[in-house]
């Protein structure tokens, strides 16, 4: 357990180095720190300090704005990811790729401003991580890198699928200004037993 620690705090610098904030987790992938991903920093010091207090072995990388990167997490447990990635592979753009414990994988792409954490979203199994979330750093376990290409965009077609959608503003309604209440108001009292009911036309109530 020592020198996993050991080894997890080494990762940890070289990450913050290139400005990724990290954090300890424990072996079950959670956080070891009192905040979770919110205490993620970039900063050695901090970083010795969060690893005396709370040795983990696993490295936690906030991801999203703090970090620049995103992750596209499959899960092989589940079929749906599976056929998911074997339909949709060819359309992703080449990026960096990591292996995680479980045998799935961890597409790492840029930053796009507007991803957030979803699980499940694309299909059971896929989650995303961006603002919000947080992933586990696999290769500082010794788990390979399948891809050591940059960061790619998020591709057009799968962010948009990802972007929470915009509820449609609702049509204004048009409010009758103070005269034209008024002449209702005055067509309503002088009207007659037996008259025909008020008819709305062009905005205005006549008898």
């Amino acid at each position: 357990m020592i020198i996993d620690t050991v080894r997890a705090l080494g990762d940890a610098f070289k990450l913050a180095s290139d400005g990724r904030h990290c954090f300890p987790c424990t072996s079950s992938k959670r956080p070891a720190t009192p905040h979770g991903f919110l205490d993620a920093s970039a900063d050695p010091v901090a970083l010795r300090e969060f690893w005396a207090r709370y040795a983990g072995p696993l490295v936690g990388v906030r991801t999203g704005c703090t970090s620049g990167i995103d992750t596209l997490d499959l899960d092989r447990k589940h079929r749906e990811a599976m056929v998911w990635w074997a339909s949709h592979r060819d359309r992703l753009p080449v990026t960096r790729v990591h292996r995680t414990r479980s045998g799935g994988l961890h597409l790492v792409f840029q930053h796009a401003p507007d991803i957030r954490y979803s699980a499940s979203r694309i299909a059971p199994g896929i989650d995303v991580r961006g603002n919000g979330g947080y992933v586990i750093r696999w290769p500082a376990t010794g788990l390979p890198v399948l891809n050591n290409a940059p960061f790619a965009p998020w591709p057009d077609w799968l962010g948009a699928q990802l972007v929470p959608s915009r509820q449609a503003v609702a049509p204004g309604i048009t409010v009758p200004d103070g005269h034209a209440v008024m002449r209702l108001v005055q067509l309503i009292a002088r009207a007659r037993p037996g008259e025909s009911g008020i008819r709305a036309t062009g905005g205005l109530a006549h008898a």
